[in-house]
This record gives structure tokens, C-alpha cells and sequence, in this order.
């Protein structure tokens, strides 16, 4: 979804963007509907970290950030986790590099399991 308004919103406006544009699953619930998986929103607007911020709704960096940052923090909200300082080489390292097969492999696994 395109927009001038790169800062976002408030975190439940970001929220509401997330839960307009999510997707129905064919997996249940606990209560038996389908399971939704919300949209990643990605924003410019203040991060609490020094390149990027992801909380599973929305990812957001900083305007100095290098490029790889943006698909650093997309990976979280695919379940990856950083792997500093342990020198992976691969998009969850730091400083972020391009993605490696392990990485894929844990994005299937998170996938296929959750």
C-alpha cells in the first residue's frame, strides 16, 4: 500500500493498516476461525534501535540505515532472530548481509510449523 504519510501513525493507525490488508489462513484457531496473518506496514518513523525496529506488525529504520536493513527486520517477522555475535554472514548477522540457505530454511520451518 502506498502512501505519502511514511511516519505511519500512531501504533494503532499502523495496526489498522495491518488488519485491513492481512490475509485469512486455512489454519484454525483456538476458537476455531481461520488464523490471520497481518501485513507487514513498513515506516520511517522513530525507532528505539540504532537501524531498525520490527514488532510483527509493523518494521520501521532509520534513514541512515544500510539498504539490507529493511529485509533485516522483515526476517523478524518471519521468526528469524539476530544472530550477533555470532558471524552467520547472512541477513541476520550485523551488520546484515544477504540472505543464506539456513535462513531459508528457518523461514519454511517457522512456516510450516506455526
Amino acid at each position: 500500500m502506498e502512501t505519502s504519510d511514511t511516519k505511519g501513525g500512531t501504533t494503532r493507525d499502523i495496526a489498522n493498516i495491518a488488519q485491513a490488508n492481512s490475509l485469512s489462513s486455512s489454519t484454525k484457531n483456538i476458537i476455531g476461525e481461520n488464523q490471520i496473518a497481518y501485513t507487514t506496514v513498513v515506516t520511517t518513523r522513530s525507532v528505539g534501535s540504532a537501524l531498525g525496529l520490527s514488532n510483527s506488525i509493523f518494521v520501521t529504520e532509520t534513514l541512515n540505515a544500510p539498504s539490507v536493513t529493511l529485509a533485516h527486520e522483515i526476517g523478524h517477522t518471519l521468526h528469524l532472530k539476530d544472530t550477533y555475535p555470532a558471524n552467520t554472514g547472512g541477513l541476520m548477522n550485523y551488520t546484515p548481509r544477504g540472505l543464506i540457505s539456513s535462513e531459508v530454511d528457518e523461514i519454511w520451518k517457522n512456516a510450516y510449523e506455526k
